[in-house]
């Protein structure tokens, strides 16, 4: 085995044990509200390995959906009116998977001297947000399906595929201060890993577009995963194609050059006003809320 693989292997080990002690130790909760598949799946690391490895073959079959170049260029155009130019200050905080927009907006009232784009798919969702916000989408397309909408001075919510509005700010240098992804889909089935974001052909998009991510979520071990696939992928000492890939490997090394600072799973105590409608209808259950912190 190289030394990456050992790295990695370890490391599973390691999460896994952690998550048999929280497994054992959590309480009787409704229905829907934990995920009873607790063990790390055993192919993370290799999905995440060779996610970095083939970043360019993916980025060749997977073109950038017309609605999303439309939105990401009317968030370049909002960006810039708003700051004066797309990397100046302030910083750009992301919300990826905003849902509503509820957790945009909290962003926007604890960040005021940063702009905040908040990025979802579904339209029926950000529409909800939009009504409650009360304000009017900016930019349309024929059939009404397109969505740019200003909710505070200094925060917008966009209709995009994440992956392609990652993509899109990637190869646009646009600076990301910090990306925050708060309670994604977990597709907690073996069979639905590739489906969650440390094992989508994207990741390596995931982790080069910021040098600090903070995702929450109430099944510890969608955190677990993240974090062996982090791992896998500072090991790595193959050389990767695509330079986008070789800034996903040198932003995870360095989130572990520094063992201070390295990124960890912890459990945290949410309180009002909630990230989102979901981490309040966990909180008020009683569920295990969980956050991970990567940063350089």
């Amino acid at each position: 085995l190289n030394a990456s693989t050992m790295r990695a292997c370890l490391l599973s080990h390691f999460v896994l044990l952690s998550a048999r002690a929280f497994l054992a130790s959590e309480s009787l909760l409704p229905p829907g509200y934990v995920i009873d598949r607790n063990e790390p799946h055993s192919s993370t690391a290799c999905i995440a390995l060779k996610h970095v490895r083939e970043l360019h073959q993916y980025l060749a079959r997977a073109p950038v959906p017309e609605h999303s170049q439309r939105a990401f260029t009317a968030t370049r155009e909002w960006l810039s009116s708003n700051n004066g130019g797309m990397n100046a200050a302030p910083k750009l905080i992301l919300d990826s998977g905003c849902g509503s927009g509820r957790s945009t907006l909290l962003l926007a009232s604890q960040h005021p001297d940063s702009v905040i784009v908040g990025v979802d798919r579904s339209l029926v969702r950000l529409r909800k947000g939009q009504r409650v916000a009360g304000t009017r989408h900016v930019h349309v397309d024929a059939n009404d399906q397109d969505l740019v909408a200003p909710v505070a001075p200094n925060a917008l919510l966009v209709r995009a595929d994440l992956p392609a509005f990652w993509r899109q700010c990637v190869e646009h240098d646009v600076h990301v201060h910090k990306h925050c992804l708060a309670f994604p889909n977990p597709y907690p089935k073996p069979s639905q890993l590739s489906k969650r974001w440390h094992g989508h052909p994207s990741f390596p998009l995931l982790l080069a577009l910021s040098t600090q991510v903070e995702l929450r979520s109430n099944w510890r071990t969608y955190l677990d995963e993240f974090l062996i696939a982090l791992s896998a992928i500072s090991s790595l000492e193959d050389e990767v194609e695509s330079p986008v890939a070789r800034t996903a490997w040198a932003t995870t090394r360095a989130y572990f050059q520094n063992i201070d600072l390295q990124p960890q799973v912890r459990r945290y105590e949410a309180s009002s006003p909630f990230t989102s409608d979901f981490e309040e209808k966990y909180h008020r259950a009683g569920v295990n809320l969980f956050q991970l912190t990567a940063k350089t």
